[in-house]
């Protein structure tokens, strides 16, 4: 909190301490690339995390985004590219990869929003996963947030639905996708587990909030730089 902002060379502003580092630019197109970047070395001065303790985030989120019920939409295309800067792994006594790892995540709160519906507020997380230290490709993943005290449920598709190139090569990696099949299969993943009971119709749902980042459980230096973020929706005629 007490980081001054630094104005680099190259026009991009950096706020940094011995944790965090985030840079941005001030202009358009890739003059406006921003970089996030943890080490979470400091958060783990008792060596690795252990089960259920909590792990550091840096994240940035838009909340005040155009509420779209799916009943409306026909089609949700996201767009990004992202490539992975730095990427420092410490295996100490006690690693465990089901527990340590560093993550690059985009996050889709889909949350039910129509107010007749007896589930109203009820959500899924829905990830891409960009990048995850232990896998070139990540694999599928539906759970349980463990994180999160609202306990509600994690999808996120294999990143080789997204692209054949790996982060772990250090080049640019782009994300070009229709997300909208995903996420309909997201929904009925998590009403066979158990969630969203009171929600029977996908056509309740809509994209409420877009989280982009790190999450840090194991111990690492990590910094990702990402560009030309974009989610479209295209609604029905």
């Amino acid at each position: 909190s007490n980081a001054p902002i630094v104005t680099m060379p190259s026009g991009m502003l950096k706020i940094e301490n011995k944790a965090k580092i985030i840079m941005f630019g001030q202009g358009s197109r890739h003059d406006s690339d921003l970089i996030l970047g943890v080490d979470s070395r400091r958060e783990y001065p008792d060596g690795m995390r252990k089960r259920g303790q909590l792990w550091p985030h840096l994240l940035i989120e838009q909340d005040d985004i155009d509420i779209h019920l799916f009943g409306c939409i026909r089609r949700i295309r996201l767009q990004v590219e992202a490539r992975l800067l730095k990427s420092e792994h410490f295996e100490l006594d006690g690693y465990t990869p089901n527990l340590h790892t560093a993550q690059f995540l985009l996050t889709l709160i889909i949350q039910n929003r129509n107010r007749e519906s007896a589930g109203y507020g009820d959500l899924i997380w829905f990830n891409v996963q960009i990048y995850d230290e232990r896998y070139r490709s990540s694999p599928l993943y539906a759970a349980k947030d463990t994180a999160d005290p609202s306990a509600k449920m994690i999808y996120a598709p294999p990143t080789h639905v997204y692209t054949d190139a790996s982060l772990h090569d250090g080049h640019w990696v782009k994300f070009d996708k229709g997300l909208y099949p995903f996420i309909q299969e997201a929904l009925s993943e998590a009403r066979r587990k158990g969630y969203l009971q009171t929600s029977p119709s996908n056509n309740d749902f809509a994209i409420s909030s877009v989280i982009l980042g790190w999450e840090v459980p194991g111990i690492s230096s990590v910094q990702m730089q990402v560009r030309d973020l974009s989610l479209v929706i295209s609604l029905r005629p």
